[in-house]
């Protein structure tokens, strides 16, 4: 977790260079992140009746949720 979070703490630090672990940290724990993120966003939407509605013609529902 430190390599995760090492690139907050240096942010305005502007005295040399990263290192490749700690970009590549940084990116993982992003990546993780907005994986959750978008879970969660993603978690509320009803696709049952959303393939449901395109099968049928109908208008499908609101999101869910914790879609918005």
């Amino acid at each position: 977790m430190y390599w995760m979070l090492l690139p907050y703490r240096r942010y305005f630090d502007f005295s040399g260079r990263s290192r490749r672990k700690e970009y590549w940290m940084f990116v993982l724990f992003q990546f993780i992140v907005m994986t959750v993120l978008v879970g969660l966003l993603l978690s509320g939407m009803p696709f049952g009746e959303m393939e449901m509605a395109a099968e049928t013609g109908v208008e499908p529902s609101m999101p869910g949720p914790l879609f918005w």
